[in-house]
């Protein structure tokens, strides 16, 4: 079966990986029953545009970009020890900004036209929240959920829990589509 080629663009570069941790699209490092995914320490300008351009588009928090170059690359101190690490490292990184501004690009399709502000149960977002974290191109620690702002004068308004759950909403709807933009290809 062929991949689609939004979904293949967001797995390259894993086919270094153990095939469990290639299922799952992230490394087979485990701590007390966890993966753990490590991040991009010294992220180029780019790629901090980049993650900059995702959270910007309010959906999910993003924290950073998943580090997929091998351990053995970065073995000074979690960075390259020589040239030839260097351009391991690199490549990888390129090849991760590649797979984010994808990611980013099919985020920013489920911004444009509206979007429906409809409650999606908790057990869906989770789902899908799993789904973008087994891409393994950035660390996502959460849905945005907008919070109500605190009121100026002491007196809340009814209109404010409102706004902030349509967002929320907005936000869980934006990022189901976009998971199915994903798959879809």
């Amino acid at each position: 079966m062929k991949r689609p080629l939004i979904l293949t663009a967001l797995f390259a570069g894993t086919t270094a990986l153990s095939a469990p941790a290639l299922a799952c699209g992230m490394p087979d490092v485990v701590v007390n029953d966890e993966p753990i995914v490590e991040r991009v320490r010294t992220p180029s300008p780019q790629i901090t545009a980049e993650l900059d351009r995702l959270n910007a588009l309010s959906v999910v928090k993003v924290d950073a970009l998943v580090e997929t170059a091998p351990i053995e690359n970065r073995a000074c101190y979690g960075m390259p020890c020589n040239d030839a690490d260097r351009e391991v490292v690199e490549a990888h990184r390129a090849e991760q900004l590649q797979r984010l501004t994808v990611l980013t690009d099919a985020l920013e399709r489920t911004t444009m036209g509206r979007v429906a502000s409809t409650p999606r149960p908790e057990k869906a977002i989770q789902a899908d929240l799993a789904a973008l974290r087994s891409l393994g191109i950035v660390q996502v620690s959460d849905l945005v959920r907008a919070q109500p702002e605190a009121p100026a004068g002491g007196y809340a308004s009814p209109f404010a829990e409102d706004s902030t759950t349509k967002q929320t909403n907005q936000a869980a709807n934006r990022l189901a589509r976009a998971m199915r933009i994903i798959e879809k290809g």
